[in-house]
């Protein structure tokens, strides 16, 4: 039996790793000391009291004069108040109902991987472009917290003002776009500034991040100096879609790289668990490799992490001549189910109810409310969708050539998460994210180590969207149609009824004995509940 090791344990782990890759970052005498303090802590509030400390000594010893009396006084705030700043908006999170994960250890380690990597083939940055590096890594979070206030602000007004009613008198406007010289911003990050304006409505962190290093410098010669660090933290959020060129703009390029795996030692959900450390982690001339082994982690979902830094990654251009990417996800307990299942059960049930109920031309009325379809499964049923379906039906079978036709499904009924593939996947093993064979980070599924290549969308991906909604409508036609055999209703339907669940053992057992014990057993491996899970808590990805 496996046992969940302890906290303790995990950051003991975490904290080994980090310092494989300080040995391997090259640090000063004098960062070393500061980081072997950091590395000796045993819990991750001491760890993000004295990381507090590390990334104000070190933005004070690398600005120098170039640190404005303004920014002098900020960093030390920084220093004495950042790690409980962050435990605020962490003691918040179930107001929002969003996860929070930590900011400032992740920063300090984000600078680890990056220098790191900085120091090899073929990137060599000399003293001065690592500096650049460490300073945008160490700030590139910075204002996370910020970022974070203004939803928890909003969401608590939300709250105060079902209580009280004199918090009308609040307003929840955050912003005053007046205070940002958006043309100067627009100038140094070399981004539209309408694009600049719409992410900072949005609160956007990169940006705030990118804002609050500008302000710390002592003039404008400064702000030119350090341009490079400013693009680099205002673009290292995926809402910038930027294409960067990660060896020609390395402090950008190595900057996202470093973020989207620095993982280790981060919780995996409310409860804290963390994952310990990168697996058969590898980093030399030419080349960096790695595994996330996510397995024992029952809240944590892989496929929102890959899919989330799929968003980031594919935007990086990385020569694979030069430079080779491959970090695996180990996945198990994804269990295939064939859509061609669906079909088949579809068409059975369609030839088998009585013409009476369910007559094509005359009596469905596909126009029942979204709202129900909703909140039931996660996602609003389009009329083309009822309609397509309807349509393949209509003759008692679904139509060849479909793209609907040879879709896999591949389902956890323990995360409520399923992957629906388009590709012809004997079985799932794990997913790679890799630059191999071409200059782009691609998403790999493996399959009895066959690699098959594609892309992964999450479930608000409108590729995902698509092949969610027809499923969902598939769904629920064999769900009616179940139940009216089951039930043996010969009434004329006036319209297509609200479905309350999937169909009892009593109506299961009824059908199988009209429909014989083959269809029962091909119905009961489709696992609807699991799969209707899924699609109402979006836990749905497609790789296409």
């Amino acid at each position: 039996m496996y046992l969940m090791p302890t906290i303790n344990e995990v950051i003991q782990i975490s904290s080994q790793f980090d310092a494989q890759l300080v040995t391997l970052g090259e640090w000063s005498i004098g960062e070393r000391r500061l980081l072997n303090n950091w590395l000796e802590q045993t819990s991750n509030q001491s760890k993000g009291r004295v990381a507090a400390n590390i990334i104000a000594s070190m933005v004070l010893d690398y600005l120098k004069d170039d640190l404005s009396v303004e920014g002098r006084v900020r960093i030390k705030r920084i220093r004495k108040d950042a790690a409980l700043l962050e435990q605020l908006v962490f003691t918040t999170r179930e107001l929002t109902k969003k996860f929070y994960r930590d900011h400032i250890n992740h920063m300090l380690k984000v600078s680890l991987l990056a220098r790191a990597i900085a120091l090899k083939k073929p990137f060599c940055l000399k003293v001065s472009e690592l500096n650049l590096l460490v300073l945008a890594c160490l700030f590139h979070d910075i204002a996370y917290p910020l970022s974070e206030c203004g939803r928890i602000f909003s969401e608590a007004l939300k709250s105060f003002k079902d209580c009280y009613s004199s918090a009308e008198l609040f307003s929840s406007k955050l912003i005053k776009e007046s205070k940002v010289d958006i043309t100067s911003l627009s100038h140094l990050i070399c981004e539209e500034e309408t694009k600049l304006k719409t992410a900072l409505r949005k609160l956007n962190h990169g940006l705030l991040s990118a804002i609050e290093f500008k302000d710390f410098l002592k003039n404008q010669k400064s702000v030119e100096t350090y341009s490079a660090i400013i693009r680099a933290i205002a673009l290292h959020d995926s809402e910038f879609k930027t294409p960067i060129d990660t060896i020609k703009d390395p402090i950008v390029g190595l900057l996202v790289l470093a973020d989207e795996l620095q993982d280790w030692g981060r919780p995996t959900d409310q409860e804290v668990a963390i994952i310990p450390r990168i697996e058969d982690f590898e980093l030399k001339d030419g080349k960096i490799t790695g595994v996330f082994n996510a397995e024992n982690y029952a809240n944590f979902s892989v496929l929102k992490q890959i899919s989330s830094k799929m968003k980031n990654l594919s935007r990086l251009f990385l020569d694979s001549n030069q430079f080779k990417f491959e970090f695996k996800y180990n996945i198990k307990g994804f269990e295939k189910i064939d859509h061609e299942n669906f079909q088949g059960v579809l068409e059975t049930l369609f030839n088998s109810i009585d013409k009476r109920i369910l007559n094509p031309a005359d009596n469905m009325d596909l126009s029942e409310s979204a709202y129900f379809e909703k909140s039931f499964f996660g996602l609003e049923i389009t009329m083309p969708v009822k309609q397509s379906l309807y349509r393949k039906l209509k003759n008692g079978k679904i139509s060849k050539g479909s793209i609907f036709e040879h879709i896999n499904i591949y389902l956890n009924a323990d995360l409520s998460e399923m992957i629906l593939s388009d590709k012809p996947i004997a079985e799932l093993n794990s997913i790679v994210l890799t630059n191999e064979n071409q200059n782009q980070i691609t998403a790999k599924i493996v399959s009895r180590d066959k690699k098959f290549d594609g892309n992964i969308y999450s479930s608000m991906d409108e590729e995902t969207m698509e092949f969610s909604r027809f499923l969902a409508a598939e769904i629920r036609f064999i769900n009616y149609m179940t139940h009216e055999i089951g039930c043996s209703k010969v009434d004329d339907i006036q319209d297509f009824p609200k479905l309350e669940g999937i169909a009892e053992p009593a109506i299961l057992e009824k059908v199988g004995i009209q429909l014989g014990n083959d269809f029962l057993d091909t119905y009961k491996k489709l696992k609807l509940k699991s799969v209707l899970g899924c699609l109402k808590n979006q836990g749905c990805f497609l790789f296409k």
